[in-house]
């Protein structure tokens, strides 16, 4: 009897695991969807991406990221970033704290050999809470050919959790 009731358990915190591990995989491809809609022409981590910081953040401090040009393309960036938090279904904009007079653009070139091509890039989220929460931050740009900008754009995003 007690076998049985010790399987009954096993199988219940079973069924339990898989619930929860299904509805996070659900709020996962919400999240993803979601975000794709908001930049449904910019091709994302392809060309260029974010270095993995070595730094944990806290909320209320400014955020210090490298974005690294990893195409064949020279590519002007936007250089302040957009900030979201995803809020249950949906993705709120976050405040940047870091108020530059005109918008800055800043062309990267290829990736070589020797050196990465990167941009630093800061930001200060302002969130109303001091809870332990996850921001993506996204930056976009347009690859350059023959020295002009074209339509095609490219882009980065990461993800940085900011604890309390």
């Amino acid at each position: 009897m007690k076998t049985l009731k010790f399987y009954m358990c096993l199988l219940k915190i079973s069924l339990l695991t898989l619930l929860l591990i299904g509805c996070s995989n659900k709020t996962n491809e919400l999240r993803e969807a979601t975000f794709s809609t908001m930049f449904p022409n910019v091709e994302m981590n392809s060309q260029a991406k974010f270095w993995i910081p070595k730094d944990k953040f806290k909320t209320g401090d400014s955020v210090e990221l490298t974005l690294e040009n990893i195409s064949s393309e020279d590519i002007v960036f936007q250089a302040d970033p957009l900030i979201f938090i995803f809020n249950g279904n949906e993705w709120l904009p976050v405040e940047d704290g870091l108020h530059f007079p005109q918008p800055r653009k800043i062309k990267i070139p290829p990736k070589n050999e020797s050196d990465p091509s990167i941009l630093p890039i800061v930001c200060w989220p302002q969130l109303q809470n001091h809870d332990e929460t996850v921001i993506r931050i996204v930056v976009v740009g347009n690859i350059i050919q023959n020295g002009n900008p074209t339509d095609k754009q490219v882009g980065a995003y990461i993800d940085i959790p900011l604890i309390p």
